[in-house]
């Protein structure tokens, strides 16, 4: 009799919060429909982008500069530069600055890549544990390729960006 009580109680508490679920799915899609952008709409997203759009024109001038740098001193005798510095530093510095530019632009793609991944259906909570993880820092970049068990290429690349 116990065991029966509990099995209903799961049922009606399982509908309940499927129910809850699919209402908050269908809220979801219907401001994602109300929210679509307007040519005067466009520009606020970038004003709010602004931070991302910057970091990723730093990070591409910084390796711009590494290139030109490397295609300037191909083939000539090593500089001598100022303050004992040496092009192997120089390099480095460039290529630091580019990585350090491009480390906000990616975090925040990927927590925005854990809610489009929650709100297409239901998922594990160990998902957004390892999304989490992920956005966070170089570790869990790691731990999230090495666990993640799905093939989706994207994910992946920008995880591996982290690291």
């Amino acid at each position: 009799m116990l065991l029966c009580q509990k099995v209903a109680t799961s049922v009606i508490f399982g509908s309940r919060a499927n129910k809850q679920t699919k209402a908050f799915r269908q809220q979801h899609k219907n401001a994602a429909q109300q929210e679509r952008s307007t040519p005067s709409e466009n520009y606020s997203m970038f004003v709010e982008w602004s931070q991302e759009l910057i970091s990723w024109l730093c990070s591409a001038l910084c390796l711009g500069a590494s290139a030109i740098i490397l295609r300037i001193c191909k083939d000539r005798p090593v500089p001598q530069l100022h303050f004992d510095l040496t092009l192997n530093a120089i390099i480095a510095l460039f290529s630091t600055l580019a990585k350090l530019a491009l480390m906000n632009p990616v975090t925040e793609c990927i927590s925005q890549l854990k809610w489009t991944w929650f709100a297409k259906k239901e998922r594990n909570l160990f998902d957004l544990q390892r999304f989490d993880l992920a956005s966070r820092g170089e570790w869990g970049s790691f731990i999230f390729l090495v666990k993640w068990k799905r093939k989706s290429v994207y994910l992946r690349s920008q995880a591996y960006q982290m690291i």
